[in-house]
């Protein structure tokens, strides 16, 4: 699992170094190989969240807020001076609580500080984000959404002046100067043009793209998508709207996980939580019902018929944020990523800027 944009902006040196490994050995392997990719949409193939309201600026500050810049924890009372940074911010007013985050370095691709963090000479590091999201606590197990708000607001301003990422500014500045004119990131393009030449002179080597988001971009993203292929010539990867089966929506229901192709919509109640929403209301309630009274659709039922439903197929699938938001954010009950271990002939793999929060592989 690759964690999608970083890799790409070279934040997260490990997960690039992965992702190449795997593509010159998938390259190198003359056995038949489908290679399957799952591909995160918001601040992985896009710079930009439409549902949280943030764009390319604010994206990329999120991303070094939670993959790039590493600091130390401190109890603000046991620094009894000023503590101002090369930027004369005060860090002491930017604590969350008694707790102050001090910052160490930005992470390079030839940089080993994080295999010496914890160590006797070196405290334990982590990054800002992880600072924010331990500093400001959800409460009842389940997403609130003031608070959300809250974290989204300290990350996403994380290199802003006056903030305690200041000092990294001009990094910001450099990757948004790049990206300014590019919505999608050109990394993904290269990477479909990379494993479509590589079809194309080994005919076992097929793939086939499956865009996963909880956000709304995903007709936008699909119409650009489509007009790339089209123009490349790439006609075979093309998503056709007009195809039922070629896109749908997740839905786990009375603990059950579901597919529903023929829509990617979410019944407007369970679009984002609410006052009153809980994990055992949403595992209660009949959440087909809104799908059963619509035409052209089909349901999935279980990981064997969602996988097989899928299996090489270029889709465009919704998943189920508030299920996942209910239960705390956690990764077992986020994107689900089906592997069928007795499948040989498939390669999946999942791109998405959370993926380091992944559980249970």
């Amino acid at each position: 699992v690759s964690a999608g944009i970083a890799a790409t902006c070279g934040l997260a040196w490990y997960q690039r170094n992965s992702v190449s490994s795997f593509l010159k050995t998938s390259t190198n392997n003359s056995n038949a190989c489908h290679t399957m990719i799952h591909m995160d949409i918001n601040k992985t193939m896009i710079m930009s969240d439409a549902v949280q309201g943030i764009g390319l600026r604010h994206a990329i500050n999120t991303i070094l807020a939670d993959r790039g810049c590493f600091g130390t924890v401190f109890d603000i009372d046991s620094v009894n001076e000023p503590l101002v940074n090369e930027n004369d911010v005060d860090l002491k007013e930017q604590a969350i609580g008694n707790k102050i985050w001090i910052p160490k370095y930005i992470c390079t691709d030839d940089d080993q500080s994080l295999a010496e963090s914890g160590t006797v000479n070196q405290p334990p590091l982590i990054t800002y984000g992880d600072f924010v999201r331990a500093a400001i606590p959800y409460t009842n197990h389940a997403v609130d959404p003031k608070l959300k708000q809250k974290r989204l607001e300290l990350r996403s301003q994380f290199t802003d002046i006056g903030h305690v990422g200041q000092q990294y500014k001009s990094v910001v500045d450099s990757l948004c100067a790049k990206l300014d004119d590019q919505w999608i990131m050109p990394a993904f393009w290269n990477l479909i043009d990379f494993l479509y030449a590589r079809s194309q002179q080994n005919k076992q080597k097929t793939f086939s793209i499956v865009f996963r988001t909880f956000g709304t971009d995903l007709w936008d993203v699909v119409k650009v998508y489509n007009q790339y292929c089209s123009e490349k010539g790439y006609a075979e990867l093309v998503i056709d709207w007009s195809d039922p089966n070629t896109h749908g929506v997740f839905v786990h229901d009375h603990n059950e996980l579901y597919l529903v192709v023929g829509t990617v919509e979410i019944e407007e109640r369970f679009l984002r939580v609410r006052d009153g929403m809980t994990r055992e209301w949403i595992n209660s309630v009949d959440r087909l019902a809104f799908y059963r009274n619509k035409g052209n659709v089909r349901i999935y039922k279980g990981y064997d018929e969602i996988y097989q439903q899928m299996a090489k197929k270029n889709m465009a699938v919704t998943d189920d944020y508030t299920y996942w938001a209910l239960h705390n954010e956690k990764s077992e009950y986020g994107k689900v990523f089906i592997i069928d271990q007795k499948d040989n002939s498939t390669h999946p793999l999942f791109f998405d800027d959370c993926g380091s929060y992944v559980l249970n592989i």
